[in-house]
Order: C-alpha cells, then structure tokens, then sequence
C-alpha cells in the first residue's frame, strides 16, 4: 500500500512537471504567434541578445528559465550556444536554499555561472556554425495570420475559438485549478517541489 501511495506521489508531480513544460510552450507559442513572429526574428537576429535572455533566465531561481530556454531553442528563436549558456548558467532549485542559507555565496556563484555560460555558448556557436533545433516545433503558417491578428483582437479570438484553441485553454485551466487548489503535486507535509 506505500508503494502505491508513492507511485501515485510521483505521478502527480510528474503530471505537475510535465504540465508546466506544456503550459510554458502554449504561453511561448500564443505570445509568437499573437505577435506573428516578430518577436521571434527580432532576438533570432540579435545574438548577443540571445546569450543575455539565456544567461538571465538560467539565473533565475528554479526551473522556469531553463523550461524557457528549451522551448525557445525548440521553436528555433535561440541558438545552441544559447541554450548552453542558459544551462550552464541555470542553478535550479537549489539557489533557493543558496540565497537563503548563504547570499553572498550564492549571488557570486551565480555571476560566476552566469560569465562563464555566456563565454560556453559563444564557444559552441563558433565550433557548431549557431546551430539551431532542426526540428521547429511549432511554425506560424499563412492561415494563423488570418486567425491571428497581433494587435488588440484577443476578444475577436476567444469569440470565434476554435475547437484546438478550446480545448488547449480548458486543459491549461485545469491544470492551473488542480495546482492551486492542491490536488497536483506533492502531498502536504512531504516538503515541496518549487519550480
């Protein structure tokens, strides 16, 4: 009977886990195609800019910036040198207990992280010709622009929702219900998985 309630423990925070990466691409492919990929030539172009956005959101405190960064690798926008620089700069969960047991360690650890990541991934993109994921997730084709309007027709969207978009956004909604209401994720008094 343990190690069912065990099982059942790390199901649900692995279909925690495994809805936040979900949640994290839909949020990345929404925002791309809202803006019809302008956002994404733009930093596609800008490759200093991509070590920086890497490299800032591998020092962000959990998982979230190293979810991103993968995504954003995945869709093409970053290159692999920047996906380098954000795993090498990326401390995880653990800079939660660092910048609470030892700040001053931590803050400096992360720096340290953080130049050294961004000077590997400008190394990988010499050595691999900036590489991007040969596999682009997600694309923007022709009839997304007309579904699509970047500036202001959210409204008009949700008003003529598709059966895709419905199904995806009752889904994300929940998935965002069982989270906060407790339902998904660890069990209470086991600790807890901060992402």
């Amino acid at each position: 009977m343990q190690n069912l309630l065990g099982l059942a423990g790390l199901a649900r925070t692995a279909l925690m886990i495994t809805g936040f990466v979900l949640g994290m691409m839909l949020l990345l492919e929404y925002v791309n195609v809202l803006s019809a990929g302008a956002w994404q030539e733009r930093l596609a172009r800008h490759r200093w800019g991509q070590y920086f956005l890497a490299a800032l959101l591998g020092a962000t405190p959990g998982c979230l910036g190293a979810f991103a960064a993968v995504a954003m690798y995945s869709h093409g926008v970053m290159t692999l040198g920047a996906l380098v620089t954000a795993m090498i700069a990326a401390s995880g969960d653990e800079s939660f207990v660092m910048l609470a047991v030892v700040p001053r360690q931590a803050l400096a650890l992360i720096c340290i992280l953080t130049v050294f990541g961004v000077a590997v991934g400008v190394v990988t993109d010499l050595v691999f010709h900036h590489r991007r994921s040969p596999d682009v997730c997600l694309r923007i084709h022709s009839q997304d622009h007309s579904v699509f309007s970047p500036r202001g027709c959210i409204r008009k969207q949700w008003r003529e929702c598709t059966a895709v978009r419905g199904a995806l956004s009752v889904t994300l909604a929940l998935f965002l219900g069982a989270v906060l209401s407790g339902q998904l994720g660890p069990p209470s008094g086991t600790g807890s998985v901060s992402l």
